[in-house]
């Protein structure tokens, strides 16, 4: 029974295997010439002149982030830009908080209304963001953001409107401002959907 290739390996490089292995070696010819074939195996390998292999996006990615890359800078008057844009767009939606009451001189005439035609609106839109399809698995910060800070106030919203009795004025406030919210909720929807394409 001949060596096995793990045994020739070990032989080759001058590891310790077992005594009837290298006794079989040593004694059959076979054996000697495979060991002498995978030191030429060995010697021809390492004399190949070493390949670099193409450079894909991957190994750019790669090279750009090791240790010895130079940082990319990042230019604070575009982060602060971004950010003070975004606050004033939160500022913008979010201006009138749904517990503002309308001013005394409309009370009477909200009294008078009906907040049906904005419930009705309200079930529009609500009908509109269940046809949309699926957000994006991949979206931008800022628009996750908007999205859910949007949901957060009409939920808010929705709790006061299922508290129980309140003034009719109070209560077509809070249609009129999930209304609003709700149509501003549609827009970034379709945005976020349109951006995706």
């Amino acid at each position: 029974m001949h060596a096995t290739t793990e045994q020739l390996l070990s032989l080759r490089d001058g590891q310790p295997v077992a005594a009837e292995a290298a006794a079989h070696v040593l004694a059959c010819p076979e054996c000697r010439g495979e060991v002498a074939r995978l030191e030429e195996t060995r010697r021809r390998l390492r004399s190949l002149p070493p390949v670099r292999p193409p450079q894909g996006p991957w190994q750019a990615a790669a090279t750009a982030t090791s240790p010895g890359s130079r940082p990319r800078r990042i230019h604070w008057a575009a982060v602060a830009g971004f950010a003070a844009s975004f606050v004033l767009g939160l500022a913008l939606i979010f201006r009138m908080e749904p517990d503002e009451r309308p001013p005394a001189a409309t009370r009477v005439e909200l009294a008078a209304t009906s907040p049906v035609p904005l419930v009705e609106r309200s079930r529009q839109l609500e009908a509109t963001l269940r046809a949309m399809p699926a957000a994006p698995h991949v979206t931008r910060v800022g628009t996750a953001l908007t999205v859910s800070n949007l949901e957060d106030q009409i939920n808010r919203i929705d709790l006061r409107l299922s508290s129980g009795e309140m003034p009719p004025d109070y209560e077509e406030a809070l249609w009129r401002q999930r209304v609003r919210l709700m149509d501003s909720l549609v827009r970034v929807r379709y945005a976020q959907i349109s951006d995706s394409r």
